[in-house]
């Protein structure tokens, strides 16, 4: 009997081991990239060309990450950036969660056909489509909205966004999980539908609500397809972190000053730095949210 059970145990061990093996080594895997993207952001210039110094440093400099901040305008493209996002997410949550509340909430003729057109957004390449916004924005009675917020948040407003589908179905597969009996109490009570919609429906909805706002800051955040088509002159972190690296090298060239393809790369990591770094100070905010809405929004297949 007790052979029995220190094997039991034996086993159980093992199993632990090798989990815990495989979790560390996925994790690595997942991590080792931005560690090494970390480490050489805070080498000096004499530890970047020297091979033997992977991730430590002899003289730790945080010169790289000044000058990439200057490179990038990085004040005033964090602050043109966090408001275009924060519109971008309100926006979406405005027109998505009308747009899902009709699919999850009411019956209606050709309800799964507008479904299938959503779910077809998803998967439509958007270079499909490009030209012709662009043409269409270029010229909206006689004005052109190209260089200008309002060409996006015209999109993110009326749901015609890249990822408008995807939180359209979120919301909808949310409110198709809503128990009935939660409308019959509202109309019993003498709610109408608008009433029931906004004090007993949306309040339960609340955490979708967020789950779908954050997922469309931080895509908007990370956007390049949009802005490079429709901002030409606006500051823009996803725009100046694309043009980082050759701007320093123009920089080193007209100050002539001596560079190194490494440098360049060390500055290319630096502002990547820069870039993700409010990304991951949101997902540690707002860890919960995203879980919880996922968990509760009612995706079974």
């Amino acid at each position: 009997m007790n052979t029995l059970v220190l094997r039991n145990e034996a086993r159980k061990l093992t199993v632990s081991v090798i989990r815990a093996i495989l979790v560390a080594g996925i994790c690595f895997t997942i991590l080792y990239p931005l560690l090494l993207k970390f480490a050489i952001c805070f080498k000096s210039p004499e530890d970047l060309l020297d091979s033997s110094m992977a991730f430590l440093s002899r003289n730790p400099s945080f010169d790289t990450f000044k000058t990439a901040y200057q490179m990038m305008n990085y004040t005033e493209s964090f602050l043109n950036t966090t408001l275009l996002c924060a519109l971008s997410g309100l926006f979406h949550v405005i027109s998505c969660t009308l747009v899902g509340y009709s699919l999850g909430r009411y019956k209606y003729k050709f309800k799964a056909i507008v479904f299938g057109f959503v779910i077809m957004t998803m998967i439509v390449p958007p270079q499909v489509i490009s030209i012709p916004m662009y043409l269409s924005f270029g010229n909206v009675f006689g004005v052109s909205l190209i260089d200008n917020p309002v060409s996006l948040l015209l999109l993110y407003l009326t749901g015609n966004s890249l990822k408008s589908g995807l939180y359209i179905y979120l919301l909808t597969q949310f409110f198709r999980s809503l128990p009935k009996e939660l409308e019959e109490a509202a109309l019993v009570d003498g709610a109408g539908e608008t009433k029931t919609m906004f004090f007993v429906m949306l309040p339960n909805a609340r955490l979708m609500m967020i789950t779908v706002f954050l997922f469309s800051f931080v895509w908007q955040w990370t956007d390049i397809f949009y802005t490079s088509m429709f901002f030409k002159n606006y500051e823009l972190l996803s725009l100046n972190l694309g043009v980082v690296g050759s701007t320093y090298q123009q920089y080193m060239y007209t100050s002539k000053l001596p560079t190194h393809p490494m440098l360049i790369s060390q500055m290319n990591n630096a502002g990547s730095v820069l870039f993700i770094v409010p990304l991951i100070l949101i997902y540690l905010i707002c860890n919960k949210y995203f879980v919880q809405g996922i968990e509760r929004s009612g995706i079974v297949g």
